[in-house]
């Protein structure tokens, strides 16, 4: 049994604007509702007759099976109705039943009763119509795409049912839970949407796309059982008890509603499509391995196209995420945060027309190491840690010659400017102060100083020395191969083979922990290529129950 918590709940009817019959008698049904005022959550919805006889078990299962967040039971229910506060009281054990004011929930019966209303002007769904849906989701639910499409990837979409041109799509439930998909109109909604999920993580104002698709399967002990045996009276395919088919339609508040029939008869066409090109496509996952996908089917006028991959294009960067911190809760480097620190840094930096490619590149590279391996940030850096850095991180770990420290200085220089100018960073000027010409000299010295290599750099040297292009997969894989054959035991004695090349040049190659790595001559501007993805995904918000064939 839930546990009784010092907390209270808002129970409230709102008048369903339909008429239901029930065994030869009509009436207009009430919607219960019941609403969290501490968390401002919409526990549950239920569809009950006028009466309100079966209030107290519709708040018994409010408290076990509650739409949002886990198992309670409030210390008080608040009710402005009489009829439902002398159906509470006394039958509900021990807690309270008061009557009183209830301006808390009134946005929350206001969007309820405004959706009611929606869907009573919308055309009833016909059964048949949920049929074909339920029918393509039970086939979805046993080829099991989250088996066949990595997670938190994306497929382009063209649904002429739908009007969406430019969609995307990305399946969900590859860690076992949550099975279905997530379907936006365009691109740039699956950008928002990502975006938008990580911001909500954070606490964050979010703005979601203005509509979206939520594709997904609720287990049997979930749902209301007027659902289950509305799906049971139509004799509507189930592919087993924890997969009955739910389609949500959400707006820019994760607000959900039922779909119209127009939406229905679409994603329809996308599940069957999916479950086509996941028979014609065996190998469907190699598509995220560089054997792109480009299927095409359905009939006349619901003609869908699905292409994978899909490579959504980076979110925008925010001005105010250069300056966020970038360590989580733990102590250590959050990688979204500084995904996003990154991108945003750079993006300012590289505005600054005075910088040079290739000065920016070694920015990107001394923004990175900083990160990974100080925990900090150029709007917060010491003149103690950049030093850190420079003469003791950078020569250990970052495989360049003497020559790149004037260049590495100088990016140092840019970054301490920006960040004195527009991060508002106090130790910007002994920052600078620090990076005099002694300095320069001082860097090159401890950049030659072969007793500084790590283990890694060691390596990448001992290659850049023998000739070899240790900036590229090729030239890596020769040095590697002409050491080792440098090791085998030899029956004459021979000089190794090392196959060189008398054209290539020794290029700096960060071979360490950091993914931006300098080039002796950067052809192009650093530019934020890091894909943020978010760790949990946003759900709806009293989030209506599926399907049914009638009106709510």
């Amino acid at each position: 049994m839930p546990q009784l918590h010092a907390q209270e709940w808002i129970a409230a009817v709102v008048e369903s604007p339909a008429f239901a019959a029930e065994d030869g008698e009509s009436f207009r049904p009430a919607i219960l509702v019941w609403f969290e005022p501490e968390t401002g959550a919409v526990i549950d919805i239920h569809v009950t007759r006028p009466g309100l006889a079966d209030a107290p078990a519709l708040f018994t299962r409010a408290t076990e099976q509650p739409k949002e967040g886990p198992p309670r039971r409030p210390a008080r229910v608040r009710v402005a109705d009489p009829v439902l506060a002398d159906a509470l009281r006394g039958r509900i054990g021990e807690v309270e039943v008061v009557e009183g004011d209830i301006a808390e929930a009134r946005e929350a019966l206001q969007s309820l009763a405004e959706f009611m209303s929606r869907m009573e002007s919308e055309p009833e769904i016909e059964p048949a119509a949920w049929a074909r849906m339920f029918r393509a989701a039970a086939a979805l639910y046993r080829a099991r795409p989250w088996d066949t499409i990595p997670a938190d990837e994306w497929i382009g979409v063209e649904c002429e049912q739908l009007g969406i041109s430019r969609g995307a799509l990305t399946v969900v439930g590859q860690q076992g839970e949550s099975h279905g998909f997530l379907l936006c109109r365009t691109v740039e909604d699956a950008v928002a949407w990502l975006t938008a999920g990580e911001r909500r993580q954070r606490g964050e104002p979010a703005a979601f796309p203005s509509q979206f698709f939520m594709f997904g399967y609720d287990d049997r002990r979930e749902l209301d059982p007027v659902d289950v045996e509305e799906v049971e009276r139509h004799g509507w395919e189930i592919a087993g008890p924890a997969a009955y088919p739910s389609l949500t339609v959400l707006d820019q508040d994760t607000e959900g509603r039922l779909p119209t029939a127009d939406e229905l008869a679409g994603v329809t066409a996308v599940v069957e499509s999916l479950c086509e090109m996941l028979d014609d496509e065996p190998h469907l996952a190699d598509a995220w391995n560089g054997e792109p996908v480009d299927w095409e089917g359905g009939a006349a006028g619901a003609r869908v196209r699905l292409v994978a991959p899909l490579e959504l294009p980076p979110a925008p960067t925010h001005p105010e995420d250069a300056s966020i911190e970038i360590l989580g809760e733990d102590g250590q480097v959050d990688e979204v945060r500084l995904d996003r620190y990154r991108s945003a840094l750079m993006t300012r930096l590289a505005a600054r027309e005075e910088i040079t490619e290739e000065v920016l590149a070694a920015a990107e590279m001394l923004v990175e190491f900083a990160a990974q391996y100080h925990g900090v940030t150029f709007g917060k850096i010491t003149a103690d840690q950049l030093q850190a850095l420079l003469l003791e991180t950078i020569p250990a770990q970052l495989a360049v010659e003497s020559d790149e420290a004037g260049r590495i200085v100088a990016a140092a220089r840019e970054l301490m400017r920006f960040a004195g100018e527009e991060l508002g960073s106090a130790a910007a000027p002994a920052c600078l102060a620090l990076l005099d010409d002694a300095f320069e000299q001082r860097l090159a010295r401890e950049l030659a100083n072969a007793a500084n290599f790590g283990t890694g750099k060691q390596l990448v040297m001992a290659g850049i020395a023998a000739g070899f292009d240790m900036s590229t997969e090729e030239g890596v894989a020769d040095f590697v191969q002409t050491f080792a054959s440098s090791q085998r035991p030899q029956r004459r004695a021979a000089k190794p083979k090392a196959k060189t090349n008398a054209k290539a040049k020794a290029k700096p190659a960060a071979k360490a922990k950091p993914k931006a790595k300098p080039a002796a001559k950067a052809k192009a501007k650093a530019k934020p290529t890091a894909k943020a993805k978010p760790k949990a995904k946003p759900t709806a918000k009293a989030k209506p129950r599926k399907p049914p064939g009638r009106k709510r």
